[in-house]
């Protein structure tokens, strides 16, 4: 099973394949989360919490959301569209001042039904889709007072296109989150892409000076083709409330055990539906705690790592795990 399991996991990029795969959801999840390419910037696993505000029902959520991880000492991540933050600002802006980091999610989200409902991301032209990189960003540091380092597609997954990364790279961008697990030669373990390619899969290489991170979002435990995402347990209601909190704390589990990255992201308006704070205690109460890390934390991570090795190549960056 195990050989078979893996041949169909080598032929994920094909319909076919993804079609058999889905015949095995449990086995494949073990299995890539098993097999992801190893890092000493994962030594332990890694967690990323990331939250997408769409609508206005999900900035509605933001001070619950804010309290909620006040109160469980997280940092997390949030992408952010331009004209929701020109409408919103005060929402906004508590984000900032309470330490989390904002991910450009486009100036109008094109195919969200009330910004931009005629369009897709990966359909634009690339001078479009760059004007939607670039507006997100302005209104950011024009009414945040912040620059983003990071984007994400909106949709991702289906809509996800590579023309972004040549973009980013030009705009001083530092990483994308914008792919799924299965879309990787990593099987979902953050990647660097450069130069029309994806580079330095290997352990302790270095990336390129403009190369940017690609942190792949993970897939659900039962549906692993499918993001592990609120919008997909709840909408979709292949899971109870209870249940999507075993899937979870199934996912951190394996952060601490096989030192799976777990990239979950949440829908504001979701977290109040179920405990979201005990989710978050979940986590604590694993002992993963410590593997809580943004994007941007995990980019600054990997920069110091790179400067070190090469101040002091015959020395091994033993304290990084705990470093963050």
């Amino acid at each position: 099973m195990n050989f078979l399991l893996r041949q169909l996991v080598a032929c994920r990029h094909t319909r076919v394949g993804r079609k058999l795969l889905a015949l095995f959801p449990r086995h494949v999840f073990e299995l890539y989360a098993a097999r992801q390419s190893p890092s000493p910037l994962w030594d332990g696993g890694r967690i990323t919490l990331s939250f997408d505000l769409d609508y206005p029902e999900d900035i509605a959520a933001v001070p619950h959301l804010l309290r909620c991880l006040r109160e469980a000492h997280f940092k997390a991540s949030f992408a952010c569209i331009g004209r929701w933050i020109e409408e919103y600002p005060d929402a906004h802006r508590r984000i900032v001042d309470e330490g989390h980091e904002i991910v450009n999610h486009s100036y109008t989200h094109p195919d969200n039904e009330l910004l931009n409902p005629d369009n897709r991301f990966n359909a634009l032209a690339r001078s479009h889709q760059r004007d939607e990189i670039e507006r997100c960003h302005a209104t950011c540091e024009r009414l945040l007072k912040y620059a983003p380092i990071g984007f994400r597609i909106p949709h991702f997954g289906a809509l996800f296109t590579p023309a972004i990364y040549p973009m980013l790279q030009a705009l001083g961008y530092r990483y994308s989150s914008s792919t799924m697990w299965w879309q990787t030669p990593t099987l979902g373990a953050p990647l660097r892409w450069s130069v029309g390619q994806w580079v330095n899969e290997s352990v302790g290489e270095d990336s390129p000076p403009s190369a940017v991170w690609e942190f792949p979002v993970s897939g659900c435990p039962e549906h692993p083709l499918n993001a592990f995402d609120t919008w997909h347990a709840f909408r979709m209601t292949h899971a109870p409330h209870g249940d999507y909190r075993a899937l979870f704390r199934r996912c951190v589990t394996l952060c601490r055990t096989k030192g799976f990255y777990v990239n979950v992201y949440f829908d504001p308006q979701d977290t109040l539906r179920f405990d979201f704070a005990a989710l978050l205690r979940d986590i604590h109460e694993s002992g993963a705690g410590e593997a809580v890390k943004t994007y941007a934390e995990l980019v600054g991570a990997n920069e110091r790592h790179a400067a070190h090795n090469l101040r002091l190549p015959q020395r091994p960056f033993a304290s990084l795990s705990s470093q963050g």
